[in-house]
């Protein structure tokens, strides 16, 4: 037990040597740069750049890549002097030093961190909606029948997305003015209504799966809170016209740019049929 906590404390200890030397060793370069050219950016500017000079600048390429290694973030002081530092060493003549190779690698870790961290971003949203509803329509008989409502129109709104390029999350809501046309024309009720008003709150939230750079595919909850007005029948009324009901949806997303096109068909509690939504959505 004795050694082997020896040995976990000597590796303790050796790994932070080995980190504390090569962050003295970058140091050491930058002032032996910073003494004879001030900084980088004085010394990139030369028309020529002497040997050893270069062989410094090697070394600064990786210490780069290896802090860039071990932390898995992208610091944009780094990034800038690593690209300006390898723009520039196409002009240098050093056989044991590799810089496209030190490149090839550094841009490959950038992309792969770049890839996987996740960013918040802000839409705004138009789309078309339509749905059948269900109604409660009772006669001055007293008799009850299901009474269905065919609507369908704009649903505008802003939502979020917190996503990467290979999945991500995203919610939104949305204000819908539609117009609805109502019937029921069995033997003991006869009703009909066309261009009733009605407002709809929308909410859908989803996780998406990125297959490819453009392309979504995502499922989540769908949250409607719905409010018509109906012309009630003689000696009768409809009920349910307030509601609030929820299901869920499936998704296709295809985007190009700033532009996002959405396919959505879901299913809600209380409907008659299916919702389905297609919109556009505009990225900030």
């Amino acid at each position: 037990m004795v050694l082997i906590r020896l040995k976990s404390i000597f590796l303790g200890l050796s790994l932070v040597l080995i980190s504390f030397s090569i962050c003295a060793s970058e140091k050491s370069v930058d002032k032996i740069i910073e003494s004879k050219f001030k900084n980088y950016g004085d010394l990139l500017k030369m028309e020529e750049i002497p040997e050893n000079t270069q062989v410094l600048l090697y070394k600064k390429l990786d210490f780069i890549l290896k802090r860039t290694k071990s932390t898995k973030t992208v610091i944009k002081r780094d990034e800038e002097l690593f690209m300006k530092i390898i723009n520039k060493s196409d002009d240098f003549d050093l056989d044991d030093y590799d810089f496209d190779e030190v490149s090839e690698e550094y841009n490959s870790l950038l992309t792969q961190i770049k890839n996987e961290q996740f960013k918040l971003n802000y839409y705004a949203t138009a789309r078309f909606i339509t749905w059948n509803y269900r109604l409660q329509l009772t006669d001055q008989s007293g008799v009850e029948e299901p009474l269905y409502s065919k609507e369908k129109g704009l649903c505008v709104g802003v939502g979020t997305t917190y996503e990467n390029a290979y999945w991500g999350m995203a919610t939104d809501f949305c204000y819908a003015y539609m117009t609805a046309t109502v019937g029921e024309d069995s033997t003991s009720i006869k009703y009909n209504q066309s261009s009733v008003p009605v407002d709809a709150l929308v909410s859908t939230s989803s996780v998406f799966w990125k297959p490819k750079e453009l392309v979504s595919f995502g499922v989540g909850p769908l949250l409607v809170y719905h409010r018509a007005e109906y012309a009630s029948p003689t000696g009768g009324s409809i009920q349910d016209t307030n509601n609030f009901s929820y299901g869920y949806h499936i998704l296709a997303s295809w985007r190009k740019s700033h532009f996002k096109l959405d396919i959505s068909i879901g299913d809600l509690k209380d409907y008659k049929s299916s919702i389905w939504q297609i919109g556009f959505n505009y990225m900030f």
